[in-house]
């Protein structure tokens, strides 16, 4: 089954591949970074959609939805994250909050670029807590957390806004201070079938299995992620 992800989705999906397999559902997943696709969606330019599509940010089921290039009724979260500022594993950066980020000794701190959803998060969480201001004169910004995170890893930037599933899952970070998530739009991470597909062999036991398999969310939040039932609770 052809399936367009968010990056950050790519190691969980990948661990669970064994699971989905034994229930007869085998993926071929493509990475698709959510704000491109919302912008892609937006302009009539998805090319070759794939069966299914794995998404966070809150623009992105709209801009689907407008290019008539999902079924909506099968949208469903099945999982969500929180941020944090990372930083290299041992080392000691640490802060009581984002807004005191800036009495830290730091050369860079790396930022996702705003349009894709991660860096469209950090802009939230930072501005909510009055520290953006204190430290964009020390923001780097990348194309996405991949990048950011070769930058950290490589001392280019020493600390990075990213993903808490994503800290949780490299044993080369560690965390320096958990996000509120009151400070930004709830992380969901949402499944939907491509227009066409709803009733396509496996699309149904997919979005069924990633929403409400048992084992497999506790797979995934064994991997850092929130359960469905946490990301759908209200926090902003």
């Amino acid at each position: 089954m052809q399936v367009w992800a968010e990056p950050s989705l790519i190691a969980p999906l990948d661990a669970i591949a064994p699971a989905l397999k034994k229930r007869g559902v085998v993926l071929e997943i493509t990475p698709k970074e959510s704000g491109e696709l919302a912008r892609e969606a937006a302009a009539g330019k998805l090319g070759n959609p794939p069966e299914v599509f794995l998404f966070t940010g809150e623009r992105t089921l709209p801009a689907l939805v407008r290019a008539k290039a999902v079924e909506e009724s099968t949208a469903r979260t099945f999982a969500g994250d929180r941020l944090v500022v990372a930083c290299r594993q041992g080392e000691r950066w640490t802060s009581p909050t984002v807004f005191d980020l800036y009495k830290l000794r730091f050369k860079a701190f790396a930022v996702a670029d705003s349009a894709t959803a991660l860096g469209e998060f950090c802009d939230e969480a930072l501005r909510s807590d009055g520290a953006y201001k204190r430290v964009v004169d020390r923001i780097k910004r990348y194309p996405g957390q991949k990048e950011l995170i070769a930058a950290l890893i490589a001392n280019e930037v020493q600390l990075a806004m990213v993903y808490a599933s994503t800290v949780a899952q490299d044993p080369d970070l560690g965390a320096s201070v958990v996000v509120g998530a009151d400070l930004h739009t709830d992380i969901r991470y949402r499944a939907v079938a491509a227009a066409g597909k709803g009733a396509a062999e496996g699309v149904g036991d997919l979005l069924r299995l990633l929403a409400e398999d048992a084992g497999i969310q506790q797979s995934l939040s064994g991997l850092g992620l929130l359960t469905r039932s946490g990301a759908l609770e209200e926090v902003r």
